[in-house]
C-alpha cells in the first residue's frame, strides 16, 4: 500500500504543473488511487480497474476484422483470454464547455492525453479501463468489466460535420466484451476524462448512443 502511494505520487510530481492544487491535490489523488476501500472492492470500481498489474500484451502474430460502429477494425487474439480490437477512434476534439470541459480539446491536448497514457502504460503497465456502461462517481451499480484501453495516436476521423482531430487507440478485451462488441450488441463508445488529470481515464461501452 505504502509503496503504491510513493509510486502514485512520483507519477504525478513529473507532472506537477498541470495539477493546479500543487503536492496537495497530487497527494489525494494518490490516496484515492490506492485507497483500503478501493482495493478491497477490486475490479467493482473503475480505479480498481485502473490500477491492475499486469495488463499483458496488446500484440499478437495475424489479424482478422471486427465491425464496430459501423466500423470495420482489425483485431489480434493476444493468447492470454484477450483479444485486442485496433485502432479504434476513442474520443474526437471538443470546445471548451462541452460535458463541463475547462478547456479546449485541441489537437495539442489529444496528443498530451496520449503521451500521458503510453508514459504510464510503458512505464508503470497501467492502462485504462474498458467496461460496459458508465462509472458514475458514486457507483450505485457497478460497471461491468471488459478489458484495457490504450490510446496511441492522433489522427483525422471523418464525422458528420467533417474531419476532426481524434484519438485512436487499440482495445484489448475479454472474451465476453470481444463478443458482444463483435455481435453489434454495444456498438457505441464513450470515454471518461477527469478533467484536472488530463489523460483517458476509462472506455465504455454502450448499446445506446452516448449523450
Amino acid at each position: 500500500m505504502a509503496q503504491d502511494f510513493k509510486a502514485r505520487v512520483k507519477f504525478h510530481a513529473a507532472h506537477i504543473e498541470k495539477h493546479i492544487g500543487g503536492q496537495a491535490e497530487i497527494e489525494k489523488i494518490a490516496t484515492e488511487e490506492c485507497s483500503a476501500q478501493n482495493a478491497a472492492s477490486e475490479l467493482s470500481k473503475l480505479a480498481c480497474f485502473e490500477s491492475q498489474v499486469p495488463t499483458g500484451s496488446f500484440t499478437a502474430v495475424g489479424s482478422a476484422i471486427i465491425n464496430i460502429r459501423g466500423g470495420k477494425y482489425k483485431w489480434r487474439n493476444t493468447g492470454d483470454g484477450f483479444f485486442t480490437v485496433v485502432d479504434v477512434p476513442l474520443v474526437s476534439e471538443w470546445k471548451k464547455g462541452d460535458h463541463g470541459a475547462p478547456y479546449e480539446g485541441s489537437k495539442e491536448v489529444l496528443e498530451e492525453f496520449v503521451a500521458t497514457a503510453q508514459k504510464r502504460y510503458q512505464e508503470g503497465n497501467f492502462c485504462a479501463t474498458a467496461y460496459k456502461r458508465h462509472n458514475p462517481d458514486i457507483p450505485i451499480d457497478h460497471p461491468d468489466f471488459r478489458g484495457y484501453a490504450l490510446p496511441n495516436r492522433v489522427g483525422k476521423y471523418t464525422l458528420e460535420k467533417g474531419d476532426k482531430w481524434t484519438i485512436f487507440g487499440d482495445l484489448k478485451l475479454s472474451r465476453e466484451g470481444f463478443e458482444e462488441a463483435k455481435s453489434g450488441r454495444i456498438p457505441y463508445i464513450s470515454v471518461e476524462i477527469p478533467w484536472t488529470r488530463r489523460r483517458i481515464r476509462g472506455v465504455s461501452f454502450q448499446d445506446t448512443l452516448p449523450p
